[in-house]
């Protein structure tokens, strides 16, 4: 993802702190992480006592947050559906040079076959290619790196000036 050293980074949609270790090896000055589940928090703050990183339980729509150097969405960004509401908050939190990172632990394919549950309400957006989730931050970022492979999913942008 090639986070800088020394960054603040939001982990949107961290559960459990799954990908906190990782973001952990960038040496970053804080890390916080956002959560709706109350739950999924308490499980982090139980498996993590490192000063640097914050729990804030809400919506990253509405949740009170500084300014970003990174924001992370690991295995989470099909679950946010309302994808213009998320890049025009993005746009407000990531400075401009910073990044956005939209990551999955599995590819497309992979993943929009966990999200086919059959329910009668919608849980997720189907993924769709990096260059077209890609178009959805136009405005206000430029992607520098997008695969879609086997094992995983990535989309790396750049914050722009506008």
């Amino acid at each position: 993802m090639a986070i800088p050293t020394g960054s603040v980074i939001a982990d949107i949609g961290c559960g459990q702190g799954v990908f906190f270790p990782h973001l952990l090896k960038t040496a970053p000055k804080s890390i916080i992480g956002v959560d709706l589940s109350g739950e999924m928090l308490r499980y982090a703050r139980e498996k993590f006592s490192d000063g640097r990183i914050q729990l804030i339980q809400g919506d990253v729509l509405e949740a009170e947050l500084p300014r970003l150097d990174a924001a992370v969405l690991y295995n989470c960004y099909p679950h946010l559906l309302d994808k213009a509401a998320l890049a025009r908050r993005l746009a407000e939190l990531v400075r401009p040079g910073g990044i956005a990172v939209i990551a999955h632990g599995a590819g497309k394919a992979v993943i929009n076959a966990r999200h086919r549950d059959g329910l009668p309400f919608t849980l997720s957006v189907p993924l769709e290619e990096p260059e077209a989730e890609a178009e959805k931050f136009a405005p206000w970022f430029r992607a520098d790196r997008m695969e879609d492979a086997e094992g995983w999913y990535l989309l790396r942008m750049v914050r722009t000036e506008g």
